[in-house]
């Protein structure tokens, strides 16, 4: 998964804007990152509302909901392995400083 992080952080800017853009044409969701094929990514963003929304990750669509309008999530799998990422692209938001103390 750690090499699945690299390429996120190395190609950030241009997932974020692919997420901006998405969101405003399809409301709250997020920008799945497929590495499932070898040395290929494919990415979509599914919305929140969308019946192609994943049945197991029913929990971040509240969390969606809840949280700043300003975070972001991507979620980046393989064939084994998965992890949701959450951006704040507030750079003066303390709100995961602040949910880190609750």
């Amino acid at each position: 998964m750690e090499g699945y992080i690299n390429v996120v952080e190395n190609r950030i800017d241009s997932l974020v804007q692919i997420t901006i853009k998405e969101r405003k044409e399809n409301g709250l969701g997020c920008l799945f990152l497929n590495f499932s094929k070898p040395n290929h990514l494919d990415c979509a963003y599914i919305s929140i509302t969308s019946d192609d929304f994943p049945e197991h990750l029913n929990e971040y669509k509240e969390r969606m909901k809840t949280v700043p309008s300003s975070i972001i999530f991507f979620y980046v799998f393989d064939d084994k392995d998965n992890k949701m990422i959450e951006m704040d692209l507030d750079k003066n938001s303390k709100f995961f400083e602040s949910e880190t103390k609750k």
